[in-house]
C-alpha cells in the first residue's frame, strides 16, 4: 500500500523515525543505569536465594554447597539481567510522535 499517504499510517517511517532519535539524543546513560540496577537486584535476590537452595537441596559438604549456590545465584542475575536488558531497550527505542 504505497499510495498511502503519510498521515493515514500508524507508525513513522524509518527516515522520520531516525530524525526523532537525533533529536531526542542517545540514552547510554539511561541504559547503563538501568543495566545497573537490574544486576543489583539480581545479585541481591540471587544469593540469598542461592544460599537458601542449596541448603534445601541438601548440600552439607561445602563444595556442594557453593558450587550450588553459585550457580542459582548466577542463574537468577543473568534472568534479572535479560529483563533489564529488555527494559532498557524498550525504554530506548520509544520515540513520541
Amino acid at each position: 500500500v504505497s499510495s498511502m499517504a503519510p498521515s493515514m499510517r500508524d507508525y513513522p517511517s524509518f527516515k522520520e523515525y531516525a530524525d526523532a532519535q537525533r533529536e531526542i539524543g542517545s540514552c547510554a546513560e539511561d541504559f547503563k543505569a538501568t543495566m545497573k540496577t537490574s544486576f543489583k537486584w539480581g545479585s541481591g535476590i540471587g544469593v540469598p536465594f542461592g544460599v537458601y537452595c542449596a541448603y534445601r537441596m541438601g548440600h552439607r559438604r561445602p563444595t556442594q554447597f557453593v558450587a550450588k549456590a553459585f550457580a542459582v545465584t548466577l542463574t537468577t542475575t543473568m534472568a534479572f539481567g535479560c529483563m533489564g536488558l529488555m527494559t532498557a531497550t524498550y525504554n530506548c527505542l520509544r520515540v513520541k510522535m
